[in-house]
Formats: structure tokens, sequence, C-alpha cells
């Protein structure tokens, strides 16, 4: 109740109406779509909602301030920093991690991978897997370099057993299932 909730591809606005519903009258939804066609046309089916709120823009770029939770409708090769940054203490953000033909075409995994949960506490960001996915590309989110640590990651099947996400600088060791530039799901509990 209350809370601020980012929608990053938000598509025509059906799961924004229902993060509206749940947010209350108190809180807000900025809802985010890359294409402008699907923007207008959510403005449109959620212009009832005066608590929400439709950009059309990049959601890896477009900076929607502090946030209590962030839900990514689209597919991603890692975790944006805007992303992280942007969760309050407490807040919440679950996305889709996953592989792409045009990075990495022939492998047979291209547009599938794991929804992650991400939760930004005092000590750290605790994280774990939710399930395996399949969505449509998030413009911005895909990295050739990524996609290529995802495609290990999802080989030795070892994210589900992530605990945390960190981001201090540091070499990867045992405890890293996916080490990334500027990100580490980790089997370490968060501190």
């Amino acid at each position: 109740m209350g809370e601020h909730v980012v929608h990053a591809g938000c598509g025509t606005g059906y799961y924004t109406a229902l993060i509206a519903q749940m947010v209350t009258a108190s809180g807000r939804v900025t809802a985010i779509e890359f294409a402008p066609e699907l923007a207008d046309r959510a403005r449109r089916n959620l212009r009832r909602y005066s608590r929400v709120e439709v950009i059309t823009g990049d959601a890896t770029k477009y900076d929607p301030g502090p946030a209590d939770a962030i839900f990514v409708n689209a597919g991603a090769t890692h975790p944006c920093r805007l992303w992280i940054d942007s969760l309050k203490m407490s807040g919440r953000l679950v996305f889709a991690m996953t592989r792409w033909p045009e990075v990495s075409a022939g492998d047979g995994v291209a547009g599938w991978g794991v929804m992650m949960r991400v939760e930004r506490r005092h000590s750290g960001y605790a994280a774990r897997w939710l399930s395996h996915c399949a969505f449509f590309p998030c413009f911005g989110a895909i990295d050739r370099e990524a996609d290529r640590r995802l495609g290990d990651a999802l080989a030795r099947f070892t994210l589900s057993d992530t605990r945390s996400l960190r981001r201090e600088e540091h070499s990867a060791d045992e405890s890293c299932l996916l080490h990334g530039d500027g990100y580490c799901f980790s089997r370490l509990d968060c501190p």
C-alpha cells in the first residue's frame, strides 16, 4: 500500500492495471514501454488510473526515481545497474534473465532463462531464483558477454542456489554462480 512500483515493459498495460490495484490510491505506478505504439495503447487503456504514469522510453536508461518494487516484463541478460540503484531499502526487483538469438544463435536456449528476485537490505542484496521463463527481449539490457556468462550458468543449473546479489568488486571464486560486470549472483547469504 502506498508504494511506488515501476513496471518496465508494460506493453498495453494489462499487468500495470493489476499493479495499480495493489498499490491502492496512495501509491503510484511508473509504467515504461519501449515501443511507442504500445505505450500509446497503454495510456489509453490505463487513463482511468490517475496514479499510473506511462513513459515511452528505454527502461534501462529512464530513471524512475526511488522505487519500492520494479517488475521487468522483458528478458535481460543481466541486472541493469539503474534498476538495482533505484531500489529503496527493502525494495524488490523481479526480472527475467534470458538468452537471445542475436547473441546466442544455434545453442537452443535463446529467449529462455530464469526469473530472479533481488531485495535491497541494509547489509546488501538478497537474491533468489524464482522459476524458469521465456520472454521478449528488454532492449538496452542485452549484452554479448553477459549472455555468454548466463549461458554457462544455465548449463550448470546453479542459479537455483542463488542467495545474494553482490555488487562490490571481487574476484570470481567458488561462491560465484554468475559473475558479471558490476554484479555477481552468489551462493553466499546476504550479510
